[in-house]
């Protein structure tokens, strides 16, 4: 039980420690504490996962997720980030209300909610990448006293498209989903309470 062990005991520290942060975060705003609290949370929950499932990967991803936090409250989209997880959370409120109290209006609005919190989260993760890409090249600028201005701000401008262009076919990707299912919602509202108006 060694292995096994310590990895439950990481995943359900890290966890913690995970929540713990996001929610001192969201009542006093970021600062260094909640961040290391949170950044550890979710490195020991990689970790216990990686325990568990004896691969790298898993610890791999929590690392990956660690930086992409630290960036993004960094570039100063942590509240942009912690909105988008409100609404996931008041959205997955409202689903669950809605289901259990035969309220599908409020079900499906609850669905529209998470994934409108889910794009403004991803959207706050890749603003702070995208701006820490620019901070770099304007660091880059001064250092070199503008002999590259010209070949910087043309990398600025493919870097700014790039991500313009991916948060665009994200966008698109989450609404697709979004609009999928509030259909099969009302379809199978229909079909239990056999009103075919929905």
């Amino acid at each position: 039980f060694g292995p096994i062990a310590a990895g439950i005991a990481l995943i359900v520290g890290g966890l913690g420690m995970l929540v713990t942060g996001f929610h001192d975060a969201m009542e006093n705003g970021w600062n260094l504490e909640n961040v290391l609290l949170s950044i550890a949370g979710i490195l020991a929950t990689g970790l216990g996962i990686a325990l568990l499932t004896g691969s790298w990967i898993p610890l791999l991803i929590a690392a990956i997720a660690s930086i992409l936090l630290a960036l993004t409250v960094a570039t100063g989209h942590g509240e942009e980030l912690l909105d988008g997880i409100r609404e996931v959370i008041e959205g997955f409120k409202d689903f669950f209300v809605g289901v259990f109290t035969g309220d599908m209006e409020k079900a499906i609005g609850g669905i529209g909610k998470i994934l409108d919190g889910l794009k403004k989260t991803v959207f706050a993760v890749i603003d702070g990448v995208k701006d820490t890409f620019l901070s770099f090249l304007t660091w880059l600028d001064e250092k070199t006293g503008g002999k590259f201005h010209g070949i910087i701000e043309f990398a600025k401008e493919l870097i700014t498209g790039f991500f313009n262009n991916v948060k665009t076919t994200i966008g698109g990707w989450i609404d697709g989903v979004k609009k999928a299912l509030e259909g099969v919602i009302k379809f199978l509202s229909g079909v239990f309470t056999q009103d075919w108006d929905l």
